[in-house]
């Protein structure tokens, strides 16, 4: 079902989708959080959230 800016599962197999999503962007925040300098931190954080969102956005858009 589409909303303004995403989409929100209605089946099982949707919801599920999710939670490996949520996973990598935890992830992806810790690691970037263990870093010495928050430069870092940005830089090994910011192309995985991009990456991952653009990728869960587009498999949204195309399966629903």
């Amino acid at each position: 079902m589409a909303t303004r800016w995403s989409y929100l599962p209605v089946s099982p197999q949707g919801k599920a989708l999710y939670i490996p999503y949520v996973l990598l962007l935890v992830l992806i925040l810790v690691v970037a959080a263990d870093q010495d300098t928050v430069a870092e931190g940005i830089t090994i954080a910011l192309p995985g959230l991009i990456a991952i969102t653009a990728a869960m956005q587009w498999f949204a858009a195309h399966k629903s």
